[in-house]
């Protein structure tokens, strides 16, 4: 008998995220990040909670500072030093309910997107972090962070704007000085795989004491091409980690405007067809956290083989596959409500344990 310790809880075939960079409370003109609470941003976020399963991370860039292609009169009107546009600014008080709301349903989660999202070098001015030093990073990340909590938002997860991270990866020390849970940082040519691939592209894996949680696919992909993707990822049992932008201007890649809008309608039906777990990132975060840490101890006791399944801590929906060496036969499903099960011989299996708990014994 085999025991594998499935990817996602609950026996479902693959994960799903979706996934924004850049939502503040921004937006002038026909400029908007989300910062429009009557606008077409919003109101298409809110046909997606309302119409299917789907959950949204969202990377928040708590003070803003955009560098926009916009003249100089224009930028001293928006006149960005006074902070109009924080989140923990008084001004912006119903958009941080609105978000503070969607939180506390467990259909959005925020996570920190930098600080500014700009630094005042000519050359990659949006890649906030990639010419710092360790102090000015943790200096960054720590007034991010008071931000966050001022504005009553706990974050756990962070992306680097622009993909940008220092080539000694001081952001990732000061990360996990700074106990942040994971950082999705890495695309296929971009971020933590800059130069050379050092994290894996369709599951979440761990770079210098960190946990990283891939991007796969982009939202300005064809539909075909998105839908071949999907199919490749459901049948490796992995995660489709979906990237856009959460703004209208339309020579930002990867942009939430109407035709992108319509595409990720088109997905979700699509999607439909699969045992999908839709998750926030801290969701996949928490669940591969405990996963990848378990041990399998297989022993004898009274002439019965028994596998103990260990957790670093409890979880709920844990699901196990045990995989008779005798058989080919498909496998059959067990939910339990108890931490142990006894298996027939012969047969191959997948539990669901429903019980949290971090002690598993499978008899065998």
């Amino acid at each position: 008998m085999q025991i594998k310790i499935e990817n996602w809880p609950y026996n479902l075939k693959a994960a799903f995220c979706l996934n924004f960079d850049d939502l503040s409370p921004f937006y002038f003109a026909r400029y908007d990040f989300g910062g429009n609470l009557n606008g077409n941003l919003i109101k298409q976020q809110e046909w997606l909670l309302s119409h299917s399963n789907i959950k949204i991370t969202h990377f928040v860039v708590p003070q803003s500072n955009f560098f926009l292609p916009i003249s100089n009169k224009i930028h001293k009107i928006i006149n960005f030093r006074t902070n109009k546009f924080a989140i923990n600014n008084g001004k912006t008080l119903d958009w941080l309910n609105y978000f503070k709301n969607l939180i506390n349903d467990g259909r959005v989660e925020i996570a920190m997107h930098g600080f500014r999202q700009f630094n005042n070098h000519y050359y990659k001015r949006h890649q906030e972090f990639y010419y710092d030093s360790y102090d000015e990073i943790k200096g960054k990340l720590l007034a991010s962070r008071k931000i966050f909590e001022d504005a009553g938002i706990r974050v756990f997860g962070f992306r680097q704007p622009g993909w940008g991270i220092d080539e000694n990866f001081n952001l990732l020390k000061v990360l996990k000085e700074l106990n942040f849970e994971y950082i999705a940082g890495s695309s296929f040519d971009a971020g933590l795989n800059m130069k050379e691939q050092r994290v894996d592209n369709y599951i979440p894996s761990w770079y210098q004491g960190i946990l990283n949680i891939p991007q796969n696919i982009e939202l300005d992909s064809s539909l075909d091409d998105i839908y071949k993707k999907i199919d490749s990822i459901v049948r490796e049992s992995n995660l489709i980690s979906l990237k856009g932008h959460f703004t209208n201007v339309k020579w930002i890649t990867n942009n939430f405007r109407r035709n992108n809008f319509v595409k990720l309608k088109n997905i979700v039906g699509y999607l439909e067809q699969y045992k999908i777990w839709y998750a926030t990132f801290k969701e996949i975060a928490d669940y591969f956290k405990i996963t990848s840490k378990a041990s399998v101890e297989e022993k004898y006791i009274d002439q019965r083989k028994i596998f103990i399944v260990k957790l670093p801590n409890k979880i709920k929906g844990f699901t196990i596959a045990a995989k008779s060496e005798m058989t080919a036969l498909p496998y059959e499903e067990i939910y339990s409500d108890n931490s142990k099960v006894v298996l027939s011989r012969g047969k191959n299996y997948k539990m669901v344990f429903n019980v949290s708990s971090d002690n598993f014994i499978i008899e065998y």
